[in-house]
């Protein structure tokens, strides 16, 4: 953990936080797909820019359909399902909820990895259960709120997806690579997608399609390609427990920006939706210290 890596986190997670409030605020003008086509498009412009002065190799045969999937699942899904959930959840809300990718990053682990899930990981994981119902409990709730929670879950889902089927491309491309490829794989899937966009943004504000244009070069950008620089340095299970900052961060910036404050209820859920997600990971926090702590034995030995 260099001042490098460290710096990446910090800015990837201050762009995150503030991406949550910009797709809120966005929505008010764009739906879902064309939000998140606008966006990936911009993005993609300036990977394809960039490429052309910066060196990049051209994916492997054996990588190609790992690449698609990653921008397919990614980037197209996990920004459809994000764009349509926060339509009726607040921003900070929202973040809380999609922040338990590492609940499901262990999840996939015991299931496809055949890791063991300990007693106290299924604590961990009722209580973050536990927190989500508090957060679908309140005085407006129907049909359409409930299932929009259920759409930002599924988001967390293919985020934790994307990650685990990123890590191994890292050992192989740049970080650079690995974005621009997600990016323009994503990109490629919501263009189908753009029928009546002209017509949107011409009706739309312009300073609604301005944010758009930031959430395309900031969040999109440049916040995928220094997460995929920090994917490059450390584990997934360890990369995204600082992704437990975001959530702070955004319900900060909602509050300041579209003056939304989560109910006292809704607090509550998402400090324990939290508090399942640090639970279920301790057991890997605690492995990858022993593994460290071996390491420096055989070291010294």
């Amino acid at each position: 953990m260099n001042i490098k890596i460290w710096m990446a986190i910090g800015i990837t997670v201050l762009l995150w936080s503030s991406a949550f409030v910009g797709i809120r605020a966005s929505l008010e003008d764009y739906s879902p797909q064309h939000l998140a086509l606008i966006r990936f498009s911009i993005a993609s412009i300036i990977f394809i820019v960039i490429s052309f002065f910066k060196k990049i190799s051209i994916p492997e045969k054996k990588d190609m359909f790992r690449i698609f999937l990653s921008g397919f699942i990614g980037i197209a899904m996990y920004n459809f399902a994000l764009n349509y959930g926060e339509q009726r959840i607040e921003a900070g809300v929202a973040s809380f909820l999609v922040n338990t990718v590492p609940l499901f990053s262990a999840l996939f682990s015991m299931y496809f990895l055949r890791e063991k899930f300990s007693f106290y990981q299924w604590i961990g994981f009722m209580i973050s259960f536990c927190g989500v119902l508090f957060i679908v409990i309140r005085p407006e709730t129907n049909f359409s709120i409930g299932f929009s929670i259920f759409v930002l879950l599924f988001a967390a889902m293919t985020q934790a997806i994307m990650f685990t089927i990123q890590k191994p491309l890292t050992k192989r491309y740049s970080p650079f690579e690995c974005t621009a490829y997600a990016i323009w794989s994503g990109t490629f899937v919501m263009v189908w997608f753009g029928a009546g966009l002209v017509n949107e943004i011409q009706e739309a504000s312009m300073f609604n399609t301005l944010i758009i244009v930031y959430l395309g070069v900031f969040p999109a950008a440049i916040a995928y390609f220094l997460w995929a620089y920090v994917l490059s340095k450390l584990s997934v299970s360890i990369a995204t427990t600082f992704l437990y900052l975001v959530p702070v961060g955004a319900t900060l910036i909602a509050w300041s920006w579209l003056n939304e404050l989560p109910t006292r209820l809704s607090i509550v859920g998402c400090l324990l939706v939290i508090a399942g997600v640090i639970i279920v990971n301790q057991k890997k926090f605690r492995e990858r210290n022993r593994n460290v702590v071996l390491h420096d034995e055989k070291q010294c030995t």
